[in-house]
């Protein structure tokens, strides 16, 4: 039952770096 939190937490960790590394990255 808590891996759905703990996967959620880590996307919501994880994608908004992830987003300005590739942003950045392709430019």
């Amino acid at each position: 039952m808590g891996t759905a939190t703990f996967v959620d937490i880590i996307i919501a960790i994880l994608l908004p770096p992830l987003g300005v590394f590739l942003k950045f990255g392709c430019e």
